[in-house]
């Protein structure tokens, strides 16, 4: 066991684990790990600059510095695990140095009071970041640009606390990857919709959240957030009136819609509203709202697609009932990888639940009392799994014969008179 900071320089790099003990290890001069692989901090905390340039586990300590404390360089692999970090509003707890390609992961760590959490920085890897707390941080993650790698499927379940203008990721225009909305939008809501900000060539990028109660809110949001926006639409009935609406509420940016407690769109009379939602761009999350066209089925439409089409859209938890024609209506010229998920549609009148012109998945949905479930056209794949099927006349009405673009698997039907037809609309 290392009991002090001198004891500490001396065993560094010749000991492979170094075992620390509850103390306070002051540095006056930066500490240099090139050859030791693990340390174990047993409540420690470590007080000055630390060079890392080797691989190496490092766990149970808590790390301060006036200024930034911890720098990674020479391709090193670098894991902390429940470590804290305190800052002083200015600095940065860690440092990747530019084109060094080494690789960062994180667990149950603590970071408190900095400019910049973690700065990535060019040819780098932010490989895990887990289960972390960031309080009173400007920035948790910066400097992600040109050739910086984030790995968003092991960056999970971190909260940013008491920074409501604070901002959990921030890339620059020159950090280039395939899909920014997926990125945004995957990164936002695995970390408790933390803010992601960052621009593309053409594009801002800003994942803000948006509280929201009233109609008129809602629309004027709808007409001016920025990309990759949440709107959370707060419990209870909204009324879909000419009165209350100058125009029909159009999704026209990439954004998540959530409702809190399933609030719904209810439309009671027959008006210029025929939609309660237009989608209207691609990359558009719609989750945990009802859509009720009422006693006189006033709605048109529950969730229409316009012309153009649009490209990875996902309606999730999502109840349509008491609609005219169809529950979502799925088309338009570039329409293509619409998932529907957990999703009930009930008492269509005219036509069916899911007119779909594209690409469309449909997983764990019910679909009861129904002329039609599903209208597939222009020879597109649907692709429908583990939904339940209930008092139908027909399943699914396609235009072609065969049917092989039709895949289905693990789906229940009962009293449905027609598995498949032969479309007529």
């Amino acid at each position: 066991m290392i009991q002090n900071s001198t004891d500490l320089i001396k065993h560094i790099n010749i000991e492979e684990t170094i075992s620390l003990t509850p103390e306070i290890y002051a540095l006056k001069s930066p500490l240099i790990i090139g050859n030791t692989f693990e340390i174990l901090g047993n409540g420690s905390t470590l007080v000055g600059p630390i060079l890392i340039c080797t691989d190496i586990i490092i766990s149970d300590i808590t790390f301060s510095n006036t200024d930034n404390i911890i720098r990674l360089t020479s391709d090193c692999s670098v894991v902390f695990k429940n470590c804290t970090f305190l800052g002083n509003n200015k600095n940065s707890a860690i440092i990747l140095e530019n084109h060094s390609k080494s690789t960062l992961s994180l667990k149950n760590c603590i970071f408190h009071n900095f400019f910049s959490a973690i700065s990535v920085n060019e040819d780098n890897t932010l490989d895990l970041l887990q289960d972390c707390l960031f309080e009173f941080c400007n920035v948790a993650i910066n400097n992600v640009v040109k050739n910086s790698i984030i790995n968003i499927h092991s960056i999970n379940n971190n909260l940013m606390f008491n920074s409501k203008e604070s901002i959990f990721l921030n890339f620059s225009e020159s950090f280039n990857i395939e899909d920014y909305h997926n990125f945004c939008f995957e990164l936002s809501s695995r970390n408790s919709f933390a803010r992601i900000l960052g621009k593309s060539s053409t594009t801002v990028f800003d994942t803000s959240c948006f509280y929201i109660d009233n109609l008129k809110n809602l629309s004027v949001i709808l007409k001016s957030c920025p990309h990759c926006s949440t709107i959370f639409l707060k419990e209870g009935q909204y009324n879909l009136t000419s009165s209350l609406l100058d125009d029909e509420l159009t999704i026209d940016v990439p954004i998540n819609l959530i409702g809190i407690n399933s609030p719904k769109l209810y439309k009671s009379e027959n008006d210029f509203i025929k939609y309660a939602l237009i989608i209207n761009t691609s990359n558009v999350r719609i989750k945990n709202i009802v859509i009720d066209g009422g006693d006189k089925y006033s709605l048109r439409d529950g969730i229409h697609f316009e012309e153009n089409g649009a490209t990875n859209i996902k309606i999730q938890n999502v109840t349509i009932s008491r609609i005219l024609r169809r529950g979502v209506s799925i088309w338009g010229k570039k329409t293509s990888n619409c998932i529907i998920d957990n999703c009930k549609f009930s008492y269509i009148k005219e036509q069916c639940a899911i007119y779909a012109s594209g690409t469309t998945y449909i997983y764990n949905s019910n679909f009861k009392n129904l002329r039609t479930a599903i209208n597939c056209i222009n020879k597109n794949v649907i692709l429908f799994e583990n939904n339940l099927f209930e008092n139908i006349y027909c399943c699914l009405l396609n235009e072609i014969i065969p049917f092989n673009n039709i895949k289905q698997k693990n789906n229940t039907f009962n009293f449905v008179e027609n598995l498949v037809m032969l479309s007529k609309y």
